[in-house]
This record gives structure tokens, sequence and C-alpha cells, in this order.
């Protein structure tokens, strides 16, 4: 079994180009591959209310908080098997 464990943190306001993003385009994070029934669909992302502040379709995205203010927001990357994943990021102020 593949284990997923990404970033759990980013510090963009930092400006040290380290951790400047949440991004799954990196050996730790061990997303599943696309294979040709499973196939990564989707990124995204919420404030603690539910509110949607981010969304993405490629597999390859970054983000950076967009401007939003520290604290802890929620995932939820979906496969078009129906799989999901769920977890948290935290911008650090």
């Amino acid at each position: 079994t593949t284990t997923f464990l990404p970033p759990n943190i980013i510090t963009p306001r930092q400006r040290d180009n380290k951790n400047d993003y949440f991004e799954l385009d990196n050996v730790q994070a061990k997303l599943p591959p696309d294979f040709c029934d499973s196939r990564f669909a989707g990124i995204k992302i919420f404030t603690r209310w539910g509110n949607l502040v981010y969304q993405s379709g490629a597999r390859s995205f970054r983000w950076d908080g967009g401007g939003l203010p520290g604290g802890v927001y929620y995932y939820l990357i979906t496969f078009t098997d129906r799989r999901r994943y769920k977890g948290t990021i935290t911008i650090a102020e």
C-alpha cells in the first residue's frame, strides 16, 4: 500500500523559499499514481467554516495560501474511482 503523507504546514510569509507551497509534486507525499480507472480528479481547500478557498484539477497544483490569514485549512483530494484523501494544512504566520 501507498502511504500518503503530504506536508501539513506552509510558511509563505517567511520568504525563505522553504515550505512556501502546499503541493504533491514531491517524493514524500506518495499520492497513488494515475491508472486508467483511477485518475486524480482534483483538490479543494476549505476554511474551518467550510468555505471553498482553492480548487484545482491539476495534479501539479501549487497553493501558497492565496493571501489568506494564518491558520488551519482542510483539503479534500478526489480520484475518479471515488477514492478520497483528506487532511489539514496550516498556514504559519
